[in-house]
């Protein structure tokens, strides 16, 4: 069984998965996350960090680090070659590729 994430005061905490295509391009995918971040926000959704795999452009885009620092939240990333750590978005990927490949 997964650790359980604390309840917050108004509500739970959830990690969402969001897949944004285009990752080997710096300004899709900070645009990707101001988009998804105001997209949580209306819904009242408020995001604290992202966690991200080991690729170039989130470990050393200017542009994806600034939007990080903009919108105040913290950065994780992902162990090398443990899709373990991002359990969610790895199954969610297997699904996509055993229902629709």
């Amino acid at each position: 069984m997964g650790r359980r994430s604390p309840r917050a005061k108004q509500g739970h905490r959830a990690g969402i998965p969001s897949v944004g295509d285009g990752t080997i391009f710096w300004r899709p995918c900070a645009a990707f996350l101001v988009r998804a971040s105001q997209f949580f926000a209306a819904h009242g959704v408020a995001i604290e960090r992202v966690m991200t795999d080991n690729a170039q452009v989130y470990r050393w885009a200017h542009l994806f680090r600034e939007a990080i620092i903009v919108l105040g939240l913290g950065q994780v990333f992902t162990r090398p070659f443990r899709p373990q750590t991002n359990g969610k978005v790895e199954r969610f990927n297997r699904t996509l590729l055993e229902e629709w490949a």
